[in-house]
C-alpha cells in the first residue's frame, strides 16, 4: 500500500524488493495508493521511481472516496470502530480495487499476491485480490498486528476482535513473513492454529559492501573536537499513553477506564530518556566535555523531547533538526561521530523491532551506542562489531559507554560475514524462494 513517490518509512522494504525480484525471474505488479495528501501527508520523492526496472507496472488507487474526519466525534467514531472489517481506507478503495484487480488478471495473470502490512486495512484488499485472482497469499508483516498497539485498544473486546481478524487473515495465507525472529514467534503464538501458513523471518536489510575498507576521520581526536551523537527518525513514545497504561483502571480519567493493551510494552525505553540521563551524568563527571559533546535528533520533534533534555540538564547539548528529506539527512549525519540506538522494553519475549535506521548508521562505519533492552536490536548490535551496549536502567553502564565513545574504545570494524546475511540481495533471494515455493504448490 505504501510505495514511491510517497516517502514513508514503510515503503522502502517493498520498494527494494520490487527493484530486485525481476533478477530472480519474478515480475512484480504493484497495486498501491496514489501519492495524494489525503493518503500520504509526507514529502514526495519521484526520483525513486527511476530506480525501478522497466517491466514493473504500477496501478494506483484514487483517494476520491477517502474522507478524513473533520470533527472530534468523527475522529472518535473512526478510532472506536477501527477494529471492524470495513475500516475507512478499505471502504474507500475496495470497489476500484476490485476493478483494477480484474484488469490486472486479464493483462498479467499473477500467480501470487504479496501484501506488505501495515497498513492493516491492506489485509482486506489482499483477500479481495486473492479471491479475484484465484492465487495464493503471502503476508509480509513489518510490525505486529493485534499484539502491537502503542495507542491501546478502546476495550478488551476491541482487542479480541482484532485477534479474530488477524487469525482469519493469517489462516488464508500460504506463507507469513515477519522481519525479526521475535516477531515471528509472536505471530506463531497468536496464530498457532493456522497450520496451513508457513512462518518465515526475512529481515529488513541494507545494500552496503562491508568488505570494502574505509578510512577513519583523522581529525576526530583533536583536543577541541565536538563529539556529535546522532539519532534519525521517530521514537513511537507517548508519555500520556504510557502513564495511562500503567494506571489502574479505576484511577483513569472518565471514558478511558476500559482501554486495554494485550502486552506490557514500555516505549520510554525507545526514547532517548536513558541516554540523556547518562549524558548528563557523564558531563557532571567530566565537566571538560560540557561544550564538547552534542546529541543531534533528525526527524519530527515530539513535544516531550525538549522537556526530557531539560530534565537531565543537557538541553544546551541537544540539537533538534526537525524533519529532513532522506538525501539531505544522509549528508547531515555524515558529520556525526556516532549514533544512538534504543529499543522498547517488553517483558514477554523481548523487543521485536530492528530499526531500519540501524543499517543507515552502519554505512558510516562509526560507533553505535546501544541503550537497548533484551531482544532483536540488542542481539543485532552485539554481533555487528560496531557497537557498545548497556542496560538502559544502569546509569553507570551508560556513562561508561559514553566514556568509551569519546576515548575511541568502541570498534568501528563491522562483522562482515554476519552483516552480509542482511544484504538486500540475500534477503530478496530468500523472498524469491518463498514465492517460488508457494506458486509451485
Amino acid at each position: 500500500m505504501e510505495f514511491p513517490p510517497a516517502q514513508t518509512a514503510g515503503m522502502f522494504r517493498s520498494f527494494e524488493f520490487v527493484k530486485r525480484l525481476p533478477s530472480h525471474g519474478i515480475r512484480p505488479i504493484v497495486l498501491t495508493l496514489e501519492p495524494s495528501k489525503k493518503f500520504f501527508d509526507r514529502p514526495q520523492n519521484p526520483k525513486l521511481l527511476e530506480e525501478l526496472p522497466d517491466e514493473v507496472e504500477i496501478y494506483r488507487l484514487s483517494d476520491r472516496h477517502y474522507k478524513i474526519p473533520k470533527t472530534k466525534l468523527g475522529w472518535f467514531l473512526r478510532i472506536f470502530f477501527r477494529t471492524m472489517r470495513d475500516d475507512d481506507l478499505y471502504t474507500a478503495t475496495r470497489r476500484q480495487a476490485k476493478e483494477l484487480i480484474q484488469s490486472i488478471r486479464k493483462k498479467h495473470a499473477p500467480q501470487a499476491v504479496i501484501v506488505s502490512i501495515p497498513p492493516f486495512s491492506g489485509s482486506e484488499l489482499a483477500l479481495d485480490a486473492v479471491d479475484g485472482l484465484e492465487c495464493p497469499l503471502i503476508a509480509d508483516f513489518r510490525d505486529g498486528w493485534s499484539q502491537w498497539e502503542t495507542n491501546m485498544f478502546q476495550t478488551k473486546w476491541h482487542c479480541t476482535n482484532m485477534v479474530r481478524l488477524e487469525r482469519r487473515f493469517v489462516g488464508r495465507a500460504s506463507s507469513v513473513i515477519t522481519v525479526t525472529p521475535e516477531l515471528t514467534r509472536l505471530f506463531e503464538r497468536t496464530n498457532g492454529h493456522a497450520k496451513a501458513a508457513g512462518f518465515h523471518t526475512i529481515a529488513n536489510g541494507h545494500q552496503i559492501d562491508f568488505d570494502q575498507p574505509t578510512e577513519s576521520d583523522a581529525d576526530v581526536r583533536k583536543p577541541d573536537h565536538v563529539w556529535k551523537i546522532g539519532y534519525v527518525g521517530t521514537y513511537y513514545y507517548n508519555p500520556d499513553l504510557e502513564r495511562l497504561a500503567a494506571t489502574p483502571w479505576y484511577r483513569r480519567p472518565l471514558g478511558k477506564q476500559l482501554q486495554y493493551s494485550p502486552l506490557k510494552e514500555e516505549w520510554i525505553y525507545r526514547s532517548p530518556n536513558f541516554f540523556l540521563r547518562a549524558l548528563g551524568a557523564f558531563i557532571e563527571k567530566n565537566p571538560e566535555y560540557e561544550k564538547r559533546i552534542e546529541f543531534h535528533h533528525v526527524g519530527d520533534v515530539p513535544p516531550w523531547l525538549n522537556e526530557m533534555a531539560e530534565e537531565f540538564g543537557v538541553k544546551d547539548n541537544c540539537v533538534f533538526h526537525g524533519f529532513v528529506p532522506k538525501p539531505d539527512a544522509m549528508k547531515l549525519i555524515e558529520e556525526f561521530d556516532g549514533f544512538l540506538c534504543t529499543s522498547m522494553r517488553r517483558e514477554d519475549g523481548g523487543d521485536y523491532c530492528l530499526a531500519s535506521k540501524t543499517f543507515d548508521y552502519l554505512r558510516f562505519r562509526k560507533p553505535l551506542l546501544g541503550f537497548v533492552c533484551d531482544g532483536t536490536q540488542k542481539n543485532f548490535l552485539l554481533k555487528s562489531g560496531c557497537s557498545a551496549v548497556c542496560d538502559p536502567d544502569d546509569l553507570n553502564e551508560g556513562v561508561s559507554v559514553i566514556e568509551d565513545f569519546v576515548n575511541g574504545k568502541i570498534s568501528t570494524t563491522p562483522t562482515a560475514d554476519f552483516l552480509r546475511g542482511y544484504h538486500l540481495d540475500e534477503l530478496t533471494q530468500q523472498l524469491a524462494e518463498v514465492v517460488k515455493g508457494v506458486t509451485a504448490n
